[in-house]
């Protein structure tokens, strides 16, 4: 039997020196691969806010990975 769930979206994990900083939540996925294939590496062209005083500043290097939301079930 085929369990149907609505799409919620996806977030993006946000990683530097392969520390955990944060993560944004996005409605499209903008890669081919999800989880851990879905690996970008990427140089900040901007400050990014993370949240209250979690920020990636211009200029360093971080890498993103891409996840699901868990859908509710329909």
């Amino acid at each position: 039997m085929a369990q149907i769930f609505e799409d919620l979206g996806f977030f993006i994990e946000y990683h530097v020196d392969n520390k955990y900083i944060g993560s944004l939540l996005v409605d499209n996925n903008d890669r081919k691969e999800i989880g851990y294939y879905s690996r970008k590496n990427e140089v900040a062209e901007q400050d990014i806010l993370l949240g209250k005083n979690k920020v990636i500043k211009k200029g360093t290097k971080f890498h993103t990975y891409i996840y699901p939301l868990c859908g509710k079930k329909i």
